[in-house]
């Protein structure tokens, strides 16, 4: 039985969605190097899971769905145009505010003096930055203003539990639609194996689950480096929290208001470059 604490900071009322167009964008930055590239090592398998989830949206009846990658994946794109002058997530195509659920497979890092997470865009050239921040009042980006209600990070430290600790993900990167965030505490991996769990992850989570089934599918234990799967949901207390990470799906999720926000994990979870959860 997998054992999963949750830690709540602060002390969002719920309703369903009333659904009209569908909208995802879901990027893959797998091709880094010299400029235009923003620098970092080649990942193998961004595509495969931007396939793979694509075509089962496709499949459950989604309207639009987006797939910037590599150099097409722009800091703008990313960003809030009041957190940021070159912000315009709110914009489509390919802005994600303007999306209902959005992914992103890349690099990603965290500062735990300065409260940050942040991933790695494709396009490196003037006027778009590489690296976009969000955390510690919002960072770069302040996400569901617009539209956007779940953003999956499939790249390291993209939820770290130092940054939650330090109120990192507080409601200066959200407000609005934005109820659940995916990522992991600590170094993740690609390969056969992981990318085999994300396509289990996504089977299974159509109507509820995205959270938990984040949670529990994409967690492995190595006893020593192991990938430690974390989620963030947002809402008024914890009971309304926990409502969205068991219940939110990729065709249903929750609006939430403020209040308080939890981290969930896999209790004992040791990762690589992240303390013991």
């Amino acid at each position: 039985m997998k054992r999963l604490f949750a830690v709540l900071v602060v002390s969002v009322a719920l309703s369903t969605p009333s659904f009209a167009a569908r909208k995802a964008i879901l990027a893959n930055v797998s091709n880094y190097g010299d400029a235009p590239r923003c620098s970092g090592s080649d990942l193998s398998y961004g595509e495969s899971a931007q396939n793979y989830l694509a075509s089962k949206l496709t499949s459950w009846g989604y309207d639009y769905i987006g797939k910037p990658d590599n150099m097409g994946v722009e800091f703008h794109e990313w960003a809030d145009k009041d957190k940021d002058s070159k912000g315009r997530d709110h914009e489509s195509p390919y802005g994600v505010d303007s999306a209902d659920v959005a992914m992103y497979y890349g690099h990603g890092s965290r500062s735990c003096s300065s409260d940050t997470s942040t991933i790695y865009m494709g396009l490196n050239v003037t006027g778009e930055e590489c690296g976009l921040s969000y955390g510690r009042d919002g960072g770069e980006v302040h996400w569901g203003d617009t539209d956007l209600n779940v953003v999956l990070l499939e790249a390291c430290q993209t939820v770290h539990k130092c940054v939650f600790d330090g109120g990192g993900y507080n409601s200066g990167m959200r407000s609005g639609n934005m109820s659940l965030m995916l990522g992991y505490h600590g170094i993740s991996y690609e390969g056969y194996w992981p990318i085999k769990h994300f396509e289990n992850f996504v089977d299974e989570t159509k109507t509820e689950d995205l959270g938990s089934e984040w949670v529990d599918e994409m967690t492995d234990l190595m006893w020593g480096d192991d990938e430690c799967a974390t989620a963030v949901a947002w809402g008024s207390d914890s009971s309304q929290t926990s409502t969205i990470y068991h219940h939110s799906g990729w065709i249903d999720w929750f609006t939430p208001g403020y209040g308080t926000m939890t981290f969930f994990y896999w209790d004992g979870c040791d990762p690589d470059d992240g303390e013991e959860l």
